[in-house]
């Protein structure tokens, strides 16, 4: 019993942190049940929402292919490609109201033909993101199987356990800003401190856009630039939390925002 009260000694030292500790991990807690609900409702809606659309699109893919064999009457397409905009990626969706504006008969009926391919190619791509037994087929790579395993089994898990860390993170920095404002005197030694807290919190939150919304999503452009930039990035991020002049932190903000607004233009692709 004595080695428990020691136990118990050493992990909580004073009520204060006993107390911290405790609040930290029932807030923790709730918020991982109440993320890991919200995860689990928007996967399952987007689930809903692929099989729905694949189901638009290959009825419009039908009607397309039999309106060109048998150059049928373009209205009634028209009215279903109406209807199903809600469904169609921007940039298939402008292409469609190109096609829309045009007067010329014939040319409508040879520019279907390639609306035609790019939505088949929309349905293949919709395909690739269901990970059900029976529609997805892995080709026997490693990489991939991880991937798949990650997204079917883990990802529901994972990915609220990250975002809770983050806002939980986030919120111990806040505290720590202000506790550096109330005890430190040192002005330099403020802006250093602050502005370093500051940037990790923004290095943690692009780190974890990348991750998950990015590289998880295979939006990530894979070219030597593009690795070399993001490796060159977490390097010299990491070197300026802990070496440099007292005002590293701003310019670790400012290394932050440039990679981002260079991550935004050059290595995203469209989700299109």
């Amino acid at each position: 019993m004595n080695y428990l009260f020691d136990l118990i000694k050493t992990i909580f030292p004073d009520p204060q942190s006993a107390l911290l500790i405790i609040v930290l991990t029932v807030v923790g807690i709730s918020m991982y049940r109440q993320l890991r609900t919200t995860v689990l409702e928007s996967q399952k809606n987007l689930i809903i929402k692929t099989e729905k659309a694949i189901e638009v699109y290959s009825e419009l893919e039908i009607e397309m292919k039999r309106i060109i064999r048998e150059r049928l009457e373009i209205s009634p397409l028209e009215m279903k490609i109406s209807k199903a905009k809600v469904f169609i990626p921007y940039e298939l969706l402008k292409e469609f109201d190109e096609w829309f504006d045009s007067d010329d008969v014939e040319e409508k009926y040879e520019s279907l033909k390639a609306l035609r391919k790019k939505l088949k190619e929309e349905i293949l791509r919709l395909k690739r993101t269901q990970y059900d037994p029976i529609t997805y087929q892995n080709n026997g790579g490693i990489t991939e199987y991880i991937g798949v395993y990650f997204k079917t089994k883990l990802s529901s898990l994972v990915e609220p356990l990250v975002h809770t860390g983050i806002i939980l993170f986030v919120s111990l920095t806040v505290f720590l800003i202000f506790s550096v404002l109330n005890t430190t005197h040192y002005w330099k030694e403020k802006v250093l401190i602050i502005s370093v807290l500051v940037a990790f919190v923004l290095f943690i939150m692009i780190l974890d856009i990348i991750v998950s919304e990015i590289m998880m999503k295979k939006r990530f452009k894979n070219s030597t630039v593009n690795w070399s930039i993001f490796g060159l990035f977490l390097i010299t991020t990491f070197l300026l939390i802990f070496i440099g002049p007292w005002f590293r932190g701003i310019l670790l903000v400012l290394l932050i925002f440039v990679y981002a607004f260079f991550a935004s233009r050059y290595s995203i692709e469209n989700s299109s």
